[in-house]
């Protein structure tokens, strides 16, 4: 068999097969197992025999699920932790542009890996002694596990497990709380990777601001809102880009980063609702219960950060800053929903001895949910489009643009769902990841489990 039936067939089957243990589980017949394996055994041998009709049976069963789960509840209730525990999986399967060949071009592969894998420790405390609201939590990952192309590489399978966030929040009242903690600075409506409505959201734009801000990193902010949610603000001080391989994605040509004091990074965000339409919290999907309609503007600022860019450029700087408006709203109509959100970016790199550089770019997406039910849970089917200019310097042709277009599948709200995504990118010639490839394709199913 050559080498692109053998995808094809992967292409085919694989899939197939995601698709059968997703139905499965999600059958009605197979959640409805007493959950006592010892009684679903004696139940069947009375029926062979014939000592019991199916009437008595279904009442039995009835008895049964009923008393086991009196007897889970009392179980976890001895066992209850001191704390919340919430797990999240995203298994992913790929198929289509993965890897680069030796002629700069795409050839199709297949992936199956975990995309995330999240586990959250949280600990809210009773009673602080001022207050409103006093929690901590912590949350580990090992997001691309056994994921073995990248960026049109090979690679060696990741296994670490790291640390994604960390959390010490007070909420004196509604108007203001404190927030110490290790996460991406408040700048865009950063929404929950279990909330997305497209499988990836707008990545390179909010990549692109990550890249400026430095990522996640330790960071004091001052949060609130006034009117019920009318208005929102979020204050934020940090260190920025404060390690050479986060400068590095900033000026490929810096080679140190000269001594500095902590700090110098400043971010915020506010948002504003229309009275009786404000969100509870993000959710990007239709999965929200509430009509809301919320617009954000928010931005980050650093100092000078200063670095050496070779032997012949001991002492350069750099100034950097965001910028981000979006508008996002969803809208129920009986079964039906609607929701859409955009937002365009805007970031600015300006150098003391080379060219600035401003990367930009916008994006909007949408779903409806459509009433009823197929195989036990609700379809949405959603699209998006997004352009990302990184304007390198010296470059002209630096435009990426990607569509997307699929469905989501929701089973059980959050907890359980699965969605398709058919991906394309096209890539203007100076951002090219394959060089004499203009267009990449990619197929995607996700499942979510989350509890």
């Amino acid at each position: 068999m050559s080498k692109k039936k053998g995808f094809c067939k992967r292409l085919v089957f694989e899939p197939i097969v995601v698709l059968i243990v997703i139905l499965f589980l999600a059958h009605p017949k197979v959640l409805a197992d007493t959950g006592d394996p010892a009684m679903d055994t004696l139940i069947k041998k009375m029926e062979e025999k014939g000592l019991i009709t199916k009437d008595e049976i279904e009442k039995i069963k009835e008895d049964v699920r009923k008393a086991v789960s009196e007897r889970n509840k009392r179980i976890t209730k001895d066992l209850k932790l001191p704390f919340d525990l919430r797990v999240r999986l995203q298994p992913r399967f790929e198929y289509g542009d993965l890897l680069i060949d030796d002629n700069k071009r795409y050839t199709e592969e297949s992936d199956l890996y975990m995309r995330r894998l999240r586990v959250s420790f949280l600990k809210e405390f009773e009673k602080p002694p001022f207050g409103n609201k006093v929690w901590a939590s912590i949350t580990f990952d090992a997001d691309r596990l056994e994921m073995d192309l990248d960026k049109g590489a090979r690679k060696d399978p990741d296994r670490k497990v790291n640390v994604n966030t960390v959390e010490l929040g007070w909420l004196f009242a509604d108007q203001f709380g404190i927030y110490l903690g290790y996460d991406v600075p408040p700048s865009y409506r950063n929404t929950s990777s279990g909330k997305h409505l497209i499988i990836d959201g707008p990545t390179a734009l909010m990549s692109a601001s990550d890249k400026l801000t430095g990522g996640p990193q330790v960071h004091v902010r001052l949060f609130g809102q006034l009117g019920n949610g009318v208005f929102k603000y979020t204050l934020a001080y940090g260190d920025g880009p404060n390690s050479l391989s986060k400068l590095k994605d900033i000026d490929s040509d810096a080679t140190k980063l000269n001594n500095k004091e902590w700090g110098d990074l400043l971010s915020a965000r506010i948002e504003f609702a229309p009275p009786g339409l404000v969100e509870k919290g993000w959710d990007d999907t239709n999965m929200g219960k509430e009509n809301f309609l919320s617009i954000g503007l928010g931005g980050a600022i650093t100092g000078k950060k200063r670095y050496q860019a070779g032997t012949s450029k001991p002492d350069v700087h750099v100034r950097l800053s965001t910028f981000n408006l979006d508008l996002s709203g969803r809208y129920r109509w009986g079964e039906i929903s609607f929701t859409s959100s955009a937002g365009y970016m805007r970031f600015k790199k300006n150098f003391s001895y080379k060219e600035d550089e401003s990367p930009r770019g916008y994006y909007i997406q949408a779903g409806i949910l459509l009433p009823g039910k197929v195989f036990s849970g609700q379809i949405e089917p959603v699209a998006k489009y997004d352009l990302c200019d990184t304007d390198k310097a010296g470059k002209r042709k630096t435009k990426e643009k990607t569509f997307a277009l699929g469905f989501n599948h929701y089973i059980s709200k959050h907890n359980l769902k699965w969605g398709y995504n058919y991906v394309q990118t096209k890539y203007e010639r100076d951002v090219r990841v394959a060089l004499n490839d203009s267009t990449r394709k990619v197929h995607q199913v996700q499942l979510q489990y989350e509890f």
